[in-house]
């Protein structure tokens, strides 16, 4: 019995909740593999060719990389702001209120 043959009767023997997330299980390995460019990159450094290794190494182990917004919440937490998106619009507008006010303190006087 190859590899196929031997899944689908494993498979069969699931119950139907069980067979259910195995199914989940497959769509996410699936669209992991297309939305992970692998040829894409072409490191061009020593130090990139070092960086892209571990890279590899560590999505093989099986550790989860941060999305976009993860990365965002990272950087605003490491610089002790918010990560909030509204909350850094926020504190923009803020800031260029301050700015508006204190043109306008110096052009009065």
């Amino acid at each position: 019995m190859d590899k196929e043959e031997e899944l689908l009767e494993q498979w069969r023997e699931l119950t139907p909740e069980k067979q259910q997330k195995v199914w989940q299980f497959v769509q996410i390995l699936k669209s992991e593999s297309q939305t992970t460019p692998q040829a894409k990159f072409i490191p061009q450094t020593p130090l990139s060719k070092k960086l892209w290794e571990i890279r590899q190494r560590a999505i093989a182990s099986g550790l989860q990389l941060l999305n976009e917004d993860e990365i965002e919440q990272e950087l605003a937490a490491r610089r002790g702001g918010c990560s909030d998106t509204k909350s850094v619009e926020h504190r923009l507008l803020m800031r260029r209120g301050k700015r508006q006010k204190a043109r306008g303190k110096r052009g009065n006087k």
